[in-house]
């Protein structure tokens, strides 16, 4: 869908998708099997996930290409083109908090407004713990640990769509390598021989941590953004976002500046325990400089390392509820 305009919603790939979605959803109910169509798409037209009577494509969800876009351009500092678009705190916030960064504004590089509104109950993304993994990731790279970007070696220009050469030449590279030449295929294979000793091993530990912590909470289990309040704090390039269902709430804090943040969070009176930071030793980071514990009676002071996250969870007592 890379590069495709939006148009009507009964153009060619409206109608392509369509049926696609419609010969899955067959296909799932004969093998009595869930299969969902994740979409990976630069449109952000919400049309992506509506279903067909409604007009739209009938995807199950999107990929948060635009968040982790806004992510990796505030902690990197990427300077081509395409990225450069993403480099505004705020479009970051707008991202996590709708999905899409541009709901209409005016891109740069496409010189054109981009997107389209939606709202809140429209767009479903994959990739919501993305926030903390990227910023662990070049948490480890500014550690002075190397510049291996993933715990696995993979050349970048192996993840691009070879249809895609515009979005291929403004994100920096050449043309997009032949994808059936034997030569391209064997650089794209990951050696993951490579996640069991120094830093590779340090970052697919703190993936798994983040996967045990995500499917232990169900806060973080079950996301939904009519229980999510996001806090943000532009001056440090920080935002702290809580999410709860029932008794078990959570509170990620990110910090995509290069110096420290201290944030003040107004929170649920109790105990907060520190349940992961990315800037702990453990994870090559230069030292934790959030409490192992947050004692809460309304606000709290919260101080981070640069380009760090940290989570914290509510420490339910007897008869205490939301």
């Amino acid at each position: 869908m890379q590069g495709q305009t939006s148009g009507k919603p009964a153009n060619p790939l409206s109608e392509y998708l369509g049926a696609l979605a419609n010969v899955v959803g067959r296909y799932a109910t004969d093998l009595n099997r869930q299969v969902h169509l994740i979409a990976e798409s630069d449109l952000n037209d919400p049309r992506v996930l509506r279903t067909p009577e409604l007009g739209g494509m009938g995807l199950h969800a999107q990929w948060a290409d635009d968040l982790h876009h806004c992510i990796f351009t505030l902690l990197a500092g990427e300077e081509c083109p395409y990225h450069k678009d993403y480099s505004q705190f705020e479009l970051l916030v707008n991202a996590y908090q709708h999905g899409y960064a541009y709901t209409g504004q005016f891109s740069a590089t496409r010189e054109r407004r981009h997107g389209t509104a939606t709202n809140r109950s429209t767009c479903r993304v994959a990739s919501s713990w993305c926030a903390s993994r990227t910023t662990t990731r070049l948490a480890i790279e500014s550690s002075g640990s190397g510049s291996t970007r993933w715990w696995a070696s993979r050349p970048r220009s192996s993840r691009r769509p070879p249809s895609c050469k515009e979005e291929f030449k403004m994100s920096g590279g050449d043309d997009p390598p032949d994808p059936q030449a034997e030569a391209t295929f064997r650089r794209s294979v990951l050696n993951r021989d490579q996640r069991r000793s120094g830093k590779h091993k340090v970052l697919w530990d703190f993936y798994r941590e983040t996967l045990r912590l995500r499917r232990e909470s169900p806060s973080l289990r079950f996301p939904d953004k009519e229980r999510m309040r996001l806090t943000t704090f532009p001056e440090y390039g920080t935002m702290a976002v809580e999410r709860w269902d029932g008794d078990d709430e959570t509170l990620i804090v990110m910090n995509l500046s290069d110096r420290p943040a201290e944030v003040r969070v107004t929170l649920l009176g109790g105990a907060w325990r520190r349940d992961l930071d990315s800037a702990a030793g453990e994870w090559l980071g230069p030292g934790s400089t959030a409490p192992p514990v947050l004692v809460a009676h309304s606000e709290v002071t919260l101080t981070l390392a640069p380009t760090s996250a940290v989570v914290y969870s509510f420490q339910v007592e007897p008869f205490t509820h939301r």
